[in-house]
């Protein structure tokens, strides 16, 4: 249960560094405890996926990891602790709407989980990381067979890079949709019966150029 996860991130040592913004102070705050927090997900979330899912290959494993660990689902995750208005912030940055402030609450979630993990170690942290994340009551099927747009947004969105522009036009010889966008210094062109079909072959392209690119 959700409550049983925030009593136990209540009683970190770190907890009050853990909800420390930059922006209130440059000297201390849970900017260190993000850098170590964002690694250890990585490794814990990957070991779920590796374990639970013998038979699934680097790329797909590397995509359902993006599906956990991006921006908005932990900023999801860590509105739901209910505990977004302990978050320590200059007073302009608490005074910016609620969606620019998502990123600020998915680090203080993995600044949380660098706490618990300097604190209580890997094991116990994985306890914790299966606790907040609810492995057995995820519907696997969708995060592992989202459609690629889906895919390609969240991969971007864990790289800190933004989805492309898209342009679409339709050719009425061929009767087919053309879909076209500039990425990583490249011109790249899908075109379908469908204009759905055609983004969705244009993303696939992207998604293979990017996840090459990163290894």
């Amino acid at each position: 249960m959700m409550s049983d996860a925030l009593v136990i991130l209540k009683g970190l040592e770190q907890y009050q560094l853990s909800l420390t913004h930059v922006s209130h102070s440059k000297e201390l705050n849970n900017e260190r405890l993000e850098y170590l927090g964002d690694a250890v997900l990585q490794l814990l979330i990957s070991e779920e996926i590796y374990t639970r899912f013998p038979n699934l290959d680097e790329g797909k494993m590397t995509l359902a990891r993006a599906a956990l660990v991006n921006g908005t689902n932990l900023a999801d995750i860590f509105l739901a602790l209910g505990i977004s208005n302990e978050v320590l912030l200059s007073k302009g940055t608490a005074n910016l709407p609620k969606e620019r402030k998502l990123s600020i609450y998915a680090g203080v979630m993995e600044a949380l989980i660098g706490a618990h993990y300097t604190q209580h170690g890997l094991q116990k942290t994985q306890q914790l990381v299966q606790l907040i994340f609810k492995f057995d009551e995820l519907d696997w099927s969708k995060i592992i067979e989202k459609d690629n747009k889906t895919k390609l947004q969240e991969y971007l969105q864990q790289s800190d890079m933004e989805l492309p522009d898209f342009e679409y036009d339709f050719d009425s010889v061929s009767e087919h949709y053309n879909v076209s966008a500039f990425f990583l210094g490249k011109n790249y062109l899908a075109k379908a019966k469908l204009k759905k079909d055609a983004e969705q072959n244009i993303c696939l392209q992207l998604l293979e150029e990017v996840m090459s690119a990163s290894q």
